[in-house]
């Protein structure tokens, strides 16, 4: 890169592209060979645009307009640009073949080519001198056409000319078909220039915005395009549950994710009575503690059903309310937690199946096995505070 900097050409103040606005789009690979050498390559370019004197807008979103430039002019002209830049290259699996890179340069008010070129070179250190010096070259035979720059130009007919998206999310980022990023959302809304898009049409867009999970969303084209509501993410949570096999109880839990709504490790507490089976009988409490790690599993964060798997370690502590008192501790595995989620934002409900083996170590009451209710597993059903 340092080699770039110093092979610069300046062109001054009074190069015919000072002061213009160039949007470059990534230099797509369409060998998918080496994902950071397209960002290299980008960078590259974008010091050559600078030099000549262009105010740079690089959209830095992965993008296959390199193939399709009939979209960048349109969406330049969304952004304000005088100059829209696109470009892709294709590289062997050898790296010491020769690359093909092609760049082409719209005039984004006149809507057609400026100039462009396509070469095929190594892929060195000579290479970067030798893409600037044919953007330097290319640049001193380019002009813009007669036709005065309009932002804004008319409507197509049948099209729109304008789309305002809409969100509750102040800050929320929209980016065109996850690529291009249009703006955010101010005030609970967006203005995005769509040059003339058929109403009706399909638009895909990628919503971002911190402390959120992204999510894309596909609508029709209209003026107004209410968007829905990311899901928060979430970093800790409260489950509160009861299990039948352990009733006449009611438990707590506390998790803290890893990775938001993904991967989580949890604390929980389960105090519950036994009653007497028969006269005479004494009752029992126990207590329920256990330390697990959980994984949902195939959906993802903002699916209405969701499912996942847990594992760990725990105890019971047991004590027997009689004339002469007895306490016991149960030590166990936690094999396997299989649970089923209906998943709301801010609240879920679950129902979970445990698979508990007792280690059947001293002091024990239960001998070593599997920890039933009856024939089957403990079931526990639990509201998620999120």
């Amino acid at each position: 890169m340092l080699l770039i900097l110093l092979t610069t050409r300046s062109w001054g103040d009074d190069s015919a592209f000072a002061g213009k606005k160039a949007c470059l789009f990534p230099v797509t690979d369409v060998s998918g060979t080496d994902p950071m050498r397209a960002k290299i390559i980008t960078d590259a370019v974008a010091l050559a645009l600078q030099a000549a004197g262009f105010h740079l807008m690089v959209q830095d979103q992965p993008t296959d307009l390199g193939a399709r430039p009939q979209t960048a002019v349109p969406l330049a002209r969304g952004f304000g640009a005088d100059v829209a830049v696109t470009g892709f290259f294709a590289a062997g699996a050898d790296k010491d073949a020769a690359m093909l890179i092609s760049l082409s340069f719209y005039d984004v008010a006149a809507d057609g080519l400026m100039g462009g070129f396509a070469r095929s070179w190594r892929y060195n250190l000579g290479f970067h001198n030798a893409l600037h010096s044919e953007i330097a070259e290319l640049l001193t035979r380019m002009q813009f056409s007669d036709v005065p720059p309009s932002p804004v130009p008319a409507e197509p007919s049948g099209g729109l000319r304008m789309i305002q998206f809409t969100s509750p999310l102040e800050g929320m980022e929209v980016h065109i078909a996850g690529e291009v990023k249009a703006g955010e959302i101010k005030d609970g809304k967006l203005d995005f220039y769509s040059s003339g898009m058929t109403p009706g049409s399909p638009l895909t867009v990628e919503k971002r915005m911190d402390g959120y999970h992204a999510a894309r969303q596909t609508v029709g084209a209209a003026e107004t395009m209410a968007l829905a509501p990311l899901r928060k993410k979430t970093d800790y949570a409260f489950e509160l549950n009861t299990t039948f096999g352990q009733l006449f109880g009611f438990g707590g839990a506390a998790r803290y994710y890893l990775i938001p709504d993904g991967i989580f490790a949890c604390v929980s507490v389960y105090p519950y009575a036994q009653l007497p089976i028969g006269p005479g009988g004494a009752n029992v409490l126990h207590t329920d503690a256990a330390c697990s790690a959980g994984l949902y599993l195939f959906f993802p964060p903002d699916f209405p059903f969701r499912m996942g798997i847990s594992t760990g370690l725990g105890g019971i502590f047991s004590a027997v309310l009689s004339s002469t008192p007895l306490a016991f501790m149960d030590l166990y595995f936690n094999v396997a937690n299989v649970w089923l989620e209906l998943n709301l934002d801010g609240i879920s409900f679950h129902l979970r199946s445990e698979i508990k083996y007792a280690l059947g170590l001293g002091g024990d009451a239960l001998g070593r096995g599997v920890i039933r209710w009856g024939v089957l597993p403990p079931l526990t059903l639990g509201v998620l505070l999120k």
